[in-house]
């Protein structure tokens, strides 16, 4: 095996100090050979990049390395877009948080048509379970999630028992965000990668990212382990869940659309607030709009690294972190290829390094 497809690569700028970015170096570099990360990792402020470095395989079986402009499936990020359209929709004055389910789809039952709202489903108190759970013991998950469905078939999966009458609970699903996905090409009339590409990906500039089709998105291959065997992940078709989680994107690209996002005017004032809102507890954690809201305590420091944004996986090969430091006003975003491993876990060690003192 050839070594330079080990070596971290890397880009520097002036606001980190030479001590922190050999540190951070020799994390990644350790962290790598101990089967702890392989991937990628940015940080930023809100105008320039502090950090960009890529550490282990984009396809072990090729000898391929992960650079930092390296795309990686999301998982979960990928509702981060999904709300932003939704409150775009909502400034356009197309559709309203208040809208009902059923107004878009006026065959659900009157539990699930009348009660839940858009609100709800932006916000996981719709009290709908995962689509996938509870289908009984002869549901194969694998076969399913791994073939083709139209986004009509897996809505028939989401007409489900609620777990709570909407609003007065929460349950993360990507349920939600199927619905709410729906509701996106209705309003349209277009396929949401479409309504992806023409409000977000071409306005912000953001040209490695875009929704599932397959091999051809050119992304990390998936793996469940790594080290001495790197285990190819079993195959899944990203866009069953449709926006909640079938977005690709790299670094890069995901610091631009935070920027826009949190910190820019990509939204009206009002639809940003709603982003960062606590609408919902969890554990002492929050959820607004596709923005969780953290207190994460280092396992080594012992220090709370807060931040909000949005993580993803494990999901078959897929981990991933977009998190904003409100302390610090900065952006970190961790992608990663391998089932195993904990990016808030990277994300605390990372923090810990950029802020401890010298």
């Amino acid at each position: 095996m050839r070594l330079f497809l080990l070596i971290l690569s890397l880009t520097l700028l002036p606001q980190m100090s030479p001590a922190k970015d050999l540190t951070l170096d020799r994390y990644l570099s350790d962290a790598f050979a101990a089967g702890r990360f392989n991937g990628v990792v940015l940080v930023a402020d809100q105008t320039d990049t502090l950090y960009r470095a890529a550490q282990g395989f984009h396809d072990k079986a090729r000898n391929i390395a992960l650079t930092p402009n390296s795309r990686f499936y999301l998982a979960s990020p990928s509702k981060i877009f999904t709300a932003a359209l939704i409150l775009k929709l909502v400034e356009a004055e197309q559709i309203s948080l208040n809208d009902s389910l059923g107004k878009y789809f006026p065959y659900l039952r009157r539990e699930l048509g009348e009660k839940i709202t858009l609100h709800h489903l932006l916000s996981h108190q719709s009290g709908l379970p995962e689509f996938y759970e509870g289908l009984g013991p002869d549901f194969d998950l694998l076969a399913f999630i791994g073939q083709q469905h139209s986004l009509e078939e897996v809505i028939a999966y989401c007409q489900r028992d609620l777990l709570f009458p909407p609003g007065q609970g929460f349950k993360y699903t990507d349920t939600n965000y199927v619905y709410l996905t729906a509701i996106i090409e209705k309003v349209t009339g277009r396929p949401y990668a479409e309504v992806l590409e023409t409000y977000i990906l071409k306005p912000l500039d953001l040209p490695n990212t875009g929704y599932f089709t397959g091999p051809q998105d050119n992304a990390a291959q998936l793996y469940m382990t790594m080290g001495a065997r790197y285990t190819p992940a079993p195959y899944v078709s990203r866009d069953i869940a449709g926006g909640a989680s079938a977005i690709y994107s790299t670094a890069d690209d995901l610091v631009t659309f935070a920027r826009a996002l949190y910190f820019g005017d990509f939204l009206q004032p009002d639809a940003k607030r709603l982003m960062r809102t606590k609408h919902a507890e969890e554990k002492g954690n929050f959820y607004g709009y596709a923005t969780w809201m953290v207190d994460y305590r280092s396992t080594k420091s012992g220090l709370t690294h807060a931040y909000y944004g949005h993580e993803g996986g494990p999901s078959l090969g897929v981990n991933s972190l977009v998190a904003v430091s409100p302390e610090n006003q900065t952006i970190t975003i961790i992608l990663s290829n391998i089932q195993i491993i904990d990016p808030e876990a990277i994300y605390s060690d990372v923090e810990d390094i950029l802020h401890k003192s010298p």
